[in-house]
């Protein structure tokens, strides 16, 4: 997950800077293809899901790292923009079937009970690359943008057979259960009997459409400040090495609250859990906008200590809920569904904010408005809830934030 997460998000401003610096792209321009990227993953995402659910989280990764590879390759040669378009797709697709669909479908997978902390641990990866990311502000720094490519997609081609190998589908392939479970697999079922929506009857649950709504919302801002956070912030002065400890900041934050959450999600119900989150995730953004608008350090830092927790809270939430409303067998599935209305929702905000830069020569109008679609996102979730709940808690009584009796949810 560091592998992937490290160039492909955290590390896009680095590149973006080194781009915009070479070609004298403008950033609305420069955004166009993370945005056609957001387009890509709405096609593609049900056919992941699907290729995930059918052979496999560790082929799917092993294909991905190889598609990782080759479009690292490609864009160390790029030589127009076409080019730099085509490459940067194969990287997002690569990225995609590599990295977290078949992760979090393995991690899905082996747990149950616990799946909401084993989400948040299995997801480090994300913070890891975070503080990874000033390492590649130096090397590019140092070595250039081309050189840093070229040398990644090398790494990512010998990595391909030792982390594919690493992924271990599901438990049952090896003669156990999930959570770690012994007892035979009748008295498991006897015992918890597993919850099993297949695809095409979770398309027609509310809460499908509510959780991939409010992740698409909140999805924005990390897919927006990937790319535009390190050019605020080297428009502000900052060297590319000291931007990277920005990224390192929002890193420990992210991970943090990461196992907090999954503590959290675990023990009370997730719904009004990930609206706290993304509202906390918005007051860090809006305070982010205010420190990039004065150029104050001392206001950038908890800006992204704020909206690194918020984010890191939320994300083991709004993956592990497909499972409890939906199970294991067609996980991968219904994420990739997901992804249609979440990249149409994503897809326009990165050249948005480009575009709206290059007439306002400002970050505060696009930052802004990313708090707002967080706040949004997170508050539809409020009438989200379990595929066999027949009414949503109300907000006033205690039951809105506990779980059902034993901490689990009812099955269909």
């Amino acid at each position: 997950m560091t592998l992937i997460i490290t160039p492909i998000f955290q590390g896009l401003g680095f590149f973006f800077v080194g781009l915009e610096k070479e070609f004298g792209w403008t950033r609305g321009m420069l955004s166009i293809p993370f945005s056609l990227a957001r387009v890509e993953g709405a096609i593609l995402g049900p056919i992941e899901g699907y290729t995930v659910d059918r052979i496999g989280p560790r082929k799917t990764i092993m294909l991905g790292l190889l598609l990782l590879s080759v479009g690292f390759l490609w864009f160390s040669w790029v030589p127009n923009f076409m080019h730099f378009l085509l490459a940067f797709l194969v990287i997002t697709a690569g990225g995609a079937l590599g990295g977290f669909m078949p992760l979090i479908a393995a991690i899905n997978n082996w747990f149950r009970r616990k799946r909401s902390t084993a989400m948040a641990f299995g997801m480090l990866g994300i913070s890891f690359g975070g503080f990874l990311a000033p390492l590649l502000g130096i090397a590019i720094d140092e070595f250039g943008w081309r050189i840093v490519a070229r040398s990644f997609g090398v790494l990512v081609f010998l990595l391909i057979v030792p982390l594919g190998l690493a992924v271990r589908n599901r438990p049952e392939d090896y003669g156990q259960l999930p959570d770690g479970d012994v007892a035979s697999a009748e008295d498991y079922e006897e015992d918890e009997p597993e919850i099993s929506i297949p695809a095409r009857i979770a398309l027609k649950v509310r809460g499908f459409w509510l959780v991939s709504f409010a992740h698409g919302m909140t999805a924005v801002a990390p897919v927006t400040l990937g790319i535009h956070l390190i050019p605020a912030l080297n428009d502000a002065g900052w060297s590319l090495s000291l931007a990277g400890s920005v990224l390192f900041a929002q890193a420990l934050s992210t991970a943090i609250f990461q196992l907090l959450g999954g503590y959290i999600g675990d023990r009370v119900r997730k719904e009004p859990a990930i609206t706290v989150c993304c509202c906390l995730q918005a007051v860090g953004i809006l305070v982010l906008a205010i420190g990039l608008s004065v150029e104050n350090g001392s206001i950038i830092y908890p800006g992204i200590i704020i909206y690194g927790g918020g984010l890191g809270a939320r994300v083991p939430l709004l993956t592990s809920i497909r499972g409890d409303y939906f199970g294991r067998d067609s996980y991968a599935t219904i994420m990739g569904f997901s992804q249609i209305p979440m990249n149409l929702i994503m897809m326009g905000a990165p050249a948005a904010a480009g575009f709206l830069f290059d007439s306002f020569r400002s970050y505060t109008v696009p930052f802004v408005g990313l708090a707002v679609l967080n706040v949004l996102g997170g508050i539809s979730m409020l009438w989200s809830r379990h595929p066999s709940a027949t009414s949503t808690p109300s907000m006033t009584s205690k039951s809105f934030w506990t779980l059902p009796s034993s901490g689990k949810q009812d099955v269909v």
